[in-house]
């Protein structure tokens, strides 16, 4: 299977469905310009998706390649501190994070801390440095998961909603299941490799070891 053909597939496919959404409801379903729920999500990535942004991230400019890479450098080195502590570091080279030892019992402290408080390193102003490259989580959002606060999405209210509510198409609808297992399969196929890692990591820690 080509893995990077293949998730390219899955990622028209969602690509599609927001402009179907879109249509319907007369609107953008994402603000250009905003990246408001890129400011509170650290976003993890699985092997499969990284092969995707490896790839799109190969193609680009070598000002690109070296602006992205050195914001994954930065971000693993200064990690923020966790009740006053640096719990994680770098060792033995860039994308290499090791746990200092009295950090071990906050493990999972740190890790929901960064992903449900931090901005998305790759984040850039109100942009995105791996717009063209990035994985489904941040494709999917206002797709087939949205929220109904305005701190993290404010797209305005299209055909058919009313307040905070937005239209999505819900995680039990046939085209929703498509792709949860079109992305469930590309994961499962790229941890076949023994060339990957099997699990979702931080982008700059993927995009650092590949």
């Amino acid at each position: 299977m080509d893995i990077v053909k293949t998730i390219g597939g899955a990622y028209q496919l969602i690509e599609t469905i927001q402009k179907n959404l879109e249509k319907y409801i007369g609107c953008p379903v994402c603000v250009p310009d905003c990246g408001a729920c890129c400011k509170i999500n650290g976003v993890t990535i699985n092997s499969a998706e990284a092969q995707y942004l490896v790839d799109w991230l190969g193609k680009q400019s070598p000002a690109v390649q070296d602006k992205v890479l050195g914001v994954c450098e930065t971000w693993l080195r200064d990690k923020p501190e966790v009740e006053g502590k640096p719990v994680l570091v770098v060792d033995g080279g860039p994308g290499t994070t090791l746990l200092k030892d009295e950090g071990k019992d906050r493990l999972l402290h740190e890790v929901m801390w960064l992903t449900h408080q931090s901005p998305c390193p790759v984040l850039d102003g109100a942009g995105c440095l791996i717009h063209g490259g990035r994985p489904a989580v941040c494709r999917m959002f206002g797709v087939t998961r949205t929220t109904a606060s305005e701190d993290i999405c404010i797209r305005p209210a299209g055909k058919g909603e009313e307040g905070n509510l937005r239209l999505h198409v819900v995680e039990s609808d046939p085209r929703a299941i498509r792709i949860r297992e079109k992305l469930d399969a590309l994961q499962e196929e790229a941890t076949r490799s023994k060339d990957m890692l099997d699990g979702c990591l931080f982008i700059p820690t993927y995009l650092m070891l590949l």
